[in-house]
């Protein structure tokens, strides 16, 4: 692949104080220029020949502030820049992108979407058809997420989605289940089990916080790195692009680094490259 030209985008490898995100980072300053993401995506690329050249398997973090464009839009700007290598789609067989989204979203609004239908959607017809069909289970779930109603930079997440679908991207929903008041849902089943698996200390944690744990409580935040991390381990892909929340990645004033994923995703056994975008006024030291 011929590499993109652009100087626009001013990229740094570096280890930050303990207030932003620690070693590894590739920032990504897009102020001077937030539609110019060439020289990033050029970094990354060059990143990803040497894990190739490695024979490792990658994840890619993409972090984004929810409402900046620029942000939003780099995942699939990325994934289309190396689609287009054909050195890198002959190793990275199989690339699935990962979303910071309910991993049951189709199980939320079934009963909506298809009202003349709500009396087969249950909780069995459900997990049948996550054991018996994970594909379609996921599809489903990116086909809803697809036709959602996005509270921030809606069209650029549409057109996301569109690119992915019209290219038969295969797209996963890696966070927990939420009630409508965005609390962790503790009645799902999937998520009952996987509380079991917890060290004994963060399960004394949930007992004691009770049903109501508030998803972007420091508890709530924690639990969810914690279960799409196990999401991520579990898919089948030598290359996943992972979009979420800065603060999922680096952690914050409330959320420890400690617990964010460019912390735990080092425990995996894969190669991490963790991307931040930074746009005007939304930058890693605030």
């Amino acid at each position: 692949m011929t590499p993109l030209d652009g100087s626009n985008v001013a990229l740094e490898t570096t280890t930050l104080n303990p207030q932003s995100v620690r070693a590894g980072a590739t920032i990504v300053d897009l102020s001077s220029n937030p539609d110019d993401s060439r020289p990033a995506i050029n970094a990354v690329i060059v990143r990803l020949h040497e894990a190739m050249n490695a024979h490792g398997r990658v994840i890619i973090q993409i972090g984004e502030e929810h409402s900046i464009i620029s942000h939003v839009r780099f995942a699939e700007e990325l994934r289309s820049a190396i689609a287009q290598d054909k050195k890198l789609t002959a190793y990275f067989n199989k690339t699935v992108i990962a979303v910071e989204q309910d991993y049951n979203l189709f199980e939320i609004n079934a009963p909506e979407l298809f009202p003349d239908l709500k009396d087969r959607f249950n909780a069995a017809a459900y997990q049948q058809l996550r054991e018996k069909n994970p594909a379609a289970y996921h599809e489903l779930n990116a086909l809803t997420f697809a036709a959602c109603d996005w509270l921030s930079a809606s069209v650029t997440r549409l057109e996301n989605m569109m690119a992915w679908m019209g290219s038969r991207q295969d797209v996963r929903l890696v966070d927990m289940a939420k009630t409508v008041d965005d609390n962790l849902d503790l009645s799902d089943p999937a998520t009952k089990a996987w509380i079991k698996t917890l060290d004994p200390k963060i399960q004394a944690q949930i007992t004691a916080a009770g049903e109501n744990i508030y998803a972007e409580d420091p508890l709530g935040v924690c639990l969810r790195n914690l279960w799409m991390v196990d999401q991520i381990q579990q898919i089948d892909a030598n290359l996943i692009l992972l979009q979420t929340g800065r603060d999922h990645i680096s952690g914050s004033e409330d959320e420890p680094y400690e617990q964010s994923l460019h912390t735990l995703l080092q425990f995996t056994g894969v190669r991490v490259i963790t991307v931040f975008p930074e746009a005007h006024g939304v930058t890693l030291k605030n």
